[in-house]
């Protein structure tokens, strides 16, 4: 009967330390415009190991399917991201529009991303409605690295 019981707790201990820790996934946002208004956030998300999983922009109160959502760093007069918002992207509620892109963490264009962000100054934030623009703000990205990499 010892011998049952010490078999017992040593199989138990070993699936104690077999079983890898649950970590919670993390992310780092940053977020353009008016935090109860209209605005356009940025949400780089990564895994418990700390891998990137996913970037998903995000804008609320502006934009709809034709709108077109420009994003560029600093100075330099190529775009980051020029993208036409599509029915797919956008969804309407009482708050107003919504729209979601995302872009994943395995890919060249989220590579491109986190390198803009970490190393650039200013996010320039465009969105653009049948040539009347309802937005163009600027982020600071002054930080950005330590918080994406503390």
């Amino acid at each position: 009967m010892l011998k049952r019981l010490r078999a017992l707790l040593l199989l138990c201990a070993g699936l104690a330390t077999a079983l890898p820790s649950v970590a919670v996934a993390e992310s780092v946002d940053l977020m353009v415009g008016d935090p109860s208004g209209r605005n356009v956030t940025f949400t780089f998300e990564r895994d418990a190991n700390r891998k990137p999983v996913s970037l998903t922009i995000t804008t609320m109160r502006l934009g709809n399917p034709g709108a077109k959502l420009s994003i560029w760093i600093d100075r330099n007069p190529a775009a980051l991201l020029s993208h036409i918002l599509t029915e797919q992207d956008c969804r309407y509620s009482d708050a107003g529009s919504a729209c979601r892109l995302s872009i994943d963490g395995a890919s060249d264009r989220y590579r491109g991303f986190l390198l803009s962000f970490e190393r650039g100054l200013t996010a320039h934030v465009e969105v653009r409605n049948a040539n009347v623009m309802e937005m163009r703000e600027d982020v600071s990205l002054v930080g950005f690295r330590k918080k994406y990499r503390p």
